[in-house]
This record gives C-alpha cells, sequence and structure tokens, in this order.
C-alpha cells in the first residue's frame, strides 16, 4: 500500500511540475520572444512610454478631431461589458438610434449600422470602412486638413474582415486616431 501511494504522490508531483510549472514557463517564454506585442495585451503606448489603452478594445473617442468608434452598452468599462440586450423591435433601441444618428448629424436610412448600435460586447474597437469614411469631413475640418489625408490614413489601415476572401472591409479604430495624431504632429 505504501508504495503505491508513493508512487501516486511521485506521479502528483511530476504532473504537478509538468502542468504547473514547466509548460506555463514555456509557454511565457515563447510568447514574450516571438508575439511580444500580443502577449502583453497589444498595448497603446505614447512617447513618454505612458499605457494609453489596447489596440483589442473599443475607446471613447468624444472629440470632432477623432474618428468615434461603435457606441457601447457599457460606456467602454471591460468589467460590466456586455450588450444592452434591447431588441429591435424596442423603442428605447430606436430612440438610441436616433440621438445618435443626430450626434452623427446624419439620416438614420443609409449610415452604417455599426455607427448607431452597440456592438456585442461593447468594446468592439473596429468599425466598417464605410463608417470611417462618413467621419473624414467632421474630422478634416476638426483639424484643418484636407479631406484626402484623412482618407488616404483610412485606406492604409483598413483591412479585410475575412483575410483571403473580401477585399478592405474594416478598420481600427484606436488605431486610426493613433495615426491622424501621430501625422498631425508633423
Amino acid at each position: 500500500m505504501i508504495k503505491i501511494i508513493s508512487k501516486s504522490l511521485i506521479a502528483l508531483l511530476w504532473g504537478s511540475l509538468a502542468c504547473g510549472v514547466i509548460y506555463p514557463l514555456m509557454l511565457t517564454v515563447f510568447s514574450q520572444t516571438f508575439f511580444r506585442t500580443q502577449a502583453n495585451g497589444s498595448l497603446v503606448i505614447d512617447a513618454q512610454r505612458n499605457v494609453l489603452g489596447s489596440f483589442l478594445l473599443g475607446q471613447k473617442f468624444t472629440s470632432d478631431r477623432f474618428f468615434s468608434g461603435r457606441p457601447s452598452a457599457s460606456d467602454y468599462e471591460t468589467l460590466p461589458s456586455g450588450a444592452s440586450n434591447l431588441s429591435q423591435a424596442s423603442t428605447a433601441l430606436r430612440e438610441k438610434i436616433n440621438e445618435r444618428a443626430k450626434q452623427y448629424r446624419l439620416a438614420v436610412s443609409g449610415t452604417p449600422a455599426d455607427l448607431l448600435t452597440a456592438s456585442g460586447s461593447g468594446l468592439d474597437p473596429d468599425i466598417s470602412y464605410e463608417s470611417a469614411i462618413l467621419q473624414i469631413p467632421r474630422i478634416a475640418s476638426a483639424r484643418k486638413v484636407p479631406q484626402e489625408r484623412i482618407a488616404g490614413i483610412v485606406r492604409n489601415l483598413s483591412r479585410p474582415q475575412l483575410p483571403l476572401f473580401s477585399k478592405p472591409r474594416i478598420v481600427n479604430v484606436v488605431m486610426l486616431n493613433q495615426a491622424i495624431e501621430g501625422d498631425s504632429s508633423r
């Protein structure tokens, strides 16, 4: 009986060491070596090395100088993130959509839905290419730069939603605003 228990304890010790120490350590070394940015949360860092956010999480941009992302049901907070759970038949949802359309000075019909409706998580960092194009005149006016300059940045940062199978359809708002801010500091 003692022999069986001692073998079981040795197996438990080796299993714990392999799965609880060696494997996580190997993954950490591998990810920090080959995927450092992603392993550390895809952080947005300014010139003074301050963390401004993450490219993976939507942020609230209210100034006319910046692109606006999708609305957030949780006001871009990460802990209570989630959808509003309002149905398409909801009067409250229709009122929110109309309010957002007025904010952008756009008509509800014809405006891309991602500018008017929140994502499921409330933290989606991407908007459609069409939503970015609609915001160019406002941003160019606020920054006093030609619209084509802003449009060029949007074109450079747009990417396909399904790589290899579609044309550029989405743009990361955090990357876009960082690029525009960097472009205007020249």
